[in-house]
């Protein structure tokens, strides 16, 4: 049986491979079963859970953020259905960081950071997704 970080870089090369309480199909990777994805593979990246239910999934979700390397998108349930639902909720979540940045004496660079992110994730949803949604609505 695999250690977490190794189950995490087999995700990361498309290998199948299991540990104690996560494991890897080679395209998805889970926390505790079948019910909870980590993260998917894309063309173009991967998909990452914006979800987390208990430290020990958190702890699984740090394993595979550190073993990937290129772009990735944050979606509720690692759901492409609910990718507006995302996005909508990112822009209730940076809007909200504002204000506590605004009010904050110190933490200021802290909500900056959390505020960039959650911009770059829209940006990426808007790149990926959106044009995805043109293109097939061009093409019916």
């Amino acid at each position: 049986m695999s250690k977490h970080s190794e189950v995490a870089y087999s995700f990361v090369r498309g290998v199948k491979d299991t540990g104690s309480r996560m494991y890897t199909d080679g395209e998805r990777v889970f926390s505790y079963g079948s019910h909870f994805v980590i993260a998917k593979h894309k063309s173009w990246g991967y998909i990452f859970n914006a979800n987390s239910y208990s430290s020990s999934t958190a702890k699984h979700k740090g394993f595979v953020m550190n073993a990937i390397s290129g772009k990735v998108i944050e979606l509720i349930d690692c759901d492409e259905s609910k990718t507006e639902k995302t996005y909508e909720q990112n822009l209730l979540q940076i809007k909200s960081l504002k204000g506590l940045k605004d009010r904050a004496r110190t933490k200021k660079d802290h909500y900056k950071q959390e505020i960039d992110y959650l911009k770059d994730q829209n940006q990426l949803i808007k790149e990926r997704y959106l044009k995805d949604l043109i293109v097939e609505k061009l093409t019916e």
